[in-house]
């Protein structure tokens, strides 16, 4: 799935990958620019650690390291969806300050179909 989704890769994107002890690979963040009819949106597509990582900071560094990222593209808004029923990423996603803005969609995972939310943030946060 993720060499037909990066071959050839969107422009710009960003993949980073966080290598944990023993230089295997612990988790990875995907995000790219997608052209909107308003305004240019970075889009945060995948962000994933292994579970024996949850809660040391390995999420956290992923996702900032891709909101840096749109922020030197000059980006204002970032986008993601979340799988319906996701809790651990809502709640995730709701500490590091994304909003669920009440669009729902459907998205192929894996061979099955599943219900989305679409949530939002200012690539910086004020304050």
């Amino acid at each position: 799935m993720w060499r037909g989704r990066l071959s050839p890769p969107p422009d710009p994107y960003v993949l980073v990958g966080w290598a944990g002890d023993g230089g295997t690979v612990a988790g990875f963040a995907f995000g790219e620019l997608s052209p909107a009819a308003t305004a240019p949106t970075g889009k945060l597509q995948a962000l994933h650690v292994l579970p024996a990582l949850h809660g040391t900071g390995a999420a956290r560094a992923l996702h900032d390291a891709v909101l840096d990222a749109f922020a030197t593209w000059g980006l204002d808004v970032a986008q993601l969806w979340v799988v319906e029923g996701n809790d651990r990423a809502s709640a995730f996603y709701t500490k590091h300050g994304w909003v669920f803005d009440g669009t729902r969609g459907r998205n192929d995972v894996g061979g099955v179909e599943v219900g989305t939310e679409r949530w939002t943030r200012p690539v910086r946060l004020h304050g």
